[in-house]
């Protein structure tokens, strides 16, 4: 109930599904993920690099809670295409990783599937841990958790005793 999440889509253009850019309404996110349509067809992408832009925009444009952490998970094939021929796609994703990294931001990726270019997810990831591959979605809940555990870390309270001596006690 303390964390925010948005939903983001990356196939031809990377969308938002999350109208206040983050928010704390669980059932709201689940619903935003399951209005995601996925459309197999000769012109589909995965636009990744697109995908961490968005969300780094979302972040801009959110104010960062005092003692939060923000992170990236993506959920992908692993093979970066994009419908704009300009640009590498790889490169692109690359890019994007980066500057989501030095922004203090941690990337994880799921790679889904047979055919995952799991080298390629390793190299965009803030840690080699925060990779992790899925046959199928049925190993997808318990990825989901690990990183959830993670991410949502409780630090220690730290309690400070400091012993108070009164002149008539002696030790």
């Amino acid at each position: 109930e303390e964390d925010r999440v948005s939903v983001v889509s990356f196939g031809t253009d990377a969308t938002s599904h999350v109208p206040t850019g983050l928010t704390y309404d669980k059932s709201g996110a689940k619903l935003a993920v399951n209005s995601i349509g996925i459309i197999a067809s000769s012109s589909s992408y995965t636009n990744l690099g697109g995908g961490i832009e968005q969300v780094l925009n979302i972040f801009e444009s959110v104010s960062q809670r005092p003692g939060t952490r923000r992170a990236i998970v993506l959920l992908t094939d692993g093979i970066p295409t994009a419908p704009d021929d300009a640009e590498d796609p790889e490169e692109v994703t690359l890019m994007m990783s980066g500057q989501a990294q030095e922004t203090g931001v941690q990337v994880y990726a799921i790679g889904l599937g047979s055919g995952v270019n799991r080298s390629f997810l390793e190299s965009i990831v803030s840690d080699p841990a925060g990779y992790k591959g899925a046959t199928d979605s049925g190993d997808l809940s318990s990825i989901y958790s690990s990183i959830a555990t993670d991410l949502c870390q409780k630090k220690p309270a730290v309690i400070e005793i400091i012993p108070k001596l009164f002149p008539e006690t002696s030790f």
